[in-house]
């Protein structure tokens, strides 16, 4: 089993996995995450490109030229907030919309329930 394990303030950390030539119609795997301060769900995306950091959370891709997107595990700031553009982009009243590639294969998700944003 590999591991990535990372924190950044800005930026991506990311692993390869290879598949060393396997074929393969599936991806199964395990993400666990801790919330630590202020996460912006998709409010802190900068850009519609794959490559940059579009959100603050865990995406899986795969392929490299071009790559393309999976899914993503994306981490809001909390669950109820007057600061919507941190909601989920289908909650009431709605957050920022994904980018375009990210489609409607994500999960968004917060890790505290009230305001400022709690460690857990």
């Amino acid at each position: 089993s590999k591991r990535l394990c990372g924190r950044h303030k800005t930026g991506c950390i990311s692993t390869f996995y290879s598949t060393h030539g396997v074929q393969y119609r599936s991806v199964a795997g395990r993400a666990r995450g801790y919330q630590l301060g202020t996460t912006d769900g998709f409010a802190s995306q900068v850009s519609n490109n794959i490559s940059a950091a579009y959100m603050d959370g865990v995406s899986v891709t795969h392929g490299s030229s071009p790559r393309k997107h999976i899914w993503s595990f994306v981490a809001g700031l909390m669950e109820m907030e007057h600061e919507h553009r941190h909601h989920c982009p289908y909650s009431s009243p709605r957050g920022v919309q994904p980018p375009s590639f990210v489609g409607n294969d994500f999960f968004f998700e917060a890790g505290s329930t009230r305001h400022p944003a709690v460690n857990v």
